[in-house]
């Protein structure tokens, strides 16, 4: 099984510069954040895959993710690129800023394909960001970061208003083998709750067990017990950080049938026993905090 990796980054602001020309052109397995992404394609064209999805990304679109939401990226016709990435907690902003950003993110992930007139002003907030982020750290210089992601993060807010309708039509359609593999996917999105095993699924999309673990297999390079599993462990995480609920109760809840089979693959897909990852988001919120 191909891990999924999970980072769980301390800082409050983390900033990232990438100019592919040769390869590896970027982070080509699933992987999760504890914290939102905002993705800036300066140039080239990437492939953005997620719940079953495989979405282009454009020059000059930008990508907001949730925390806890398992994606990857890939090359596109096109491998050279040039990106930027923001990752933030947004705890450490302003209760108003945090409740003005709040649509932002109350789905999985937005695409936006920005405008010309607001390409420029958008590059330049992600530049003027990583300038900051790359200098010694002094109190000034995280709250001028601090300034500067809120000033992203209301742009970003004007733009999702306004484009709303390109945002929803930016994703791929599947056709053949594909309509079935995004159906499975979707199901399991909206029953990973349930009693589901292959002979369930299956059924979902009237084919033989086999056929349909096959498919599966070959659209997104891992079984349908291996995503069912992720799928898991990725809600897992959302309420370890969202609530204190007992952890035996919260692995039924995803649809665990025990705890220990529930340890078992948490430690195995993210290294981390959930406890040590519910520990570890706490001491960052307090880390964040403090700053």
């Amino acid at each position: 099984m191909q891990r999924l990796t999970c980072s769980i980054r301390k800082q409050a602001i983390y900033v990232d510069y990438r100019k592919r020309c040769s390869p590896p052109y970027g982070m080509s397995h699933y992987h999760l954040h504890s914290d939102v992404e905002l993705h800036w394609l300066a140039e080239g064209e990437r492939m953005f895959f997620c719940n079953g999805q495989a979405i282009p990304l454009k020059q000059h679109s930008l990508l907001i993710l949730s925390p806890h939401l398992i994606h990857k990226m890939e090359p596109a016709s096109r491998p050279v690129h040039a990106r930027y990435v923001v990752n933030a907690h947004l705890s450490s902003l302003p209760d108003e800023w945090r409740e003005l950003t709040k649509p932002l993110f109350a789905k999985e992930f937005s695409l936006l394909e920005i405008p010309v007139h607001q390409q420029q002003q958008i590059h330049s907030l992600f530049n003027q960001l990583l300038i900051e982020y790359k200098r010694p750290i002094t109190q000034e210089s995280l709250l001028y970061q601090q300034v500067l992601l809120c000033q992203l993060l209301l742009e970003a807010q004007r733009q999702f208003h306004s484009l709303k309708e390109v945002q929803t039509k930016s994703s791929a359609v599947f056709s053949g083998p594909f309509e079935i593999v995004a159906h499975l996917i979707e199901y399991i999105e909206h029953h990973f709750d349930e009693a589901l095993d292959l002979n369930t699924l299956a059924s979902v999309v009237h084919l033989s067990p086999a056929y349909t673990s096959r498919i599966f297999k070959q659209a997104t390079g891992q079984g349908l017990t291996e995503h069912l599993q992720e799928v898991r462990i990725s809600q897992a995480c959302k309420r370890l950080v969202k609530t204190n609920e007992p952890i035996f109760q919260l692995a039924r809840r995803v649809g665990f049938q025990s705890s220990a089979h529930f340890h078992r693959v948490f430690k195995r897909i993210l290294d981390l026993s959930p406890t040590q990852y519910r520990n570890k988001q706490q001491r960052k919120n307090g880390n964040i905090t403090k700053q």
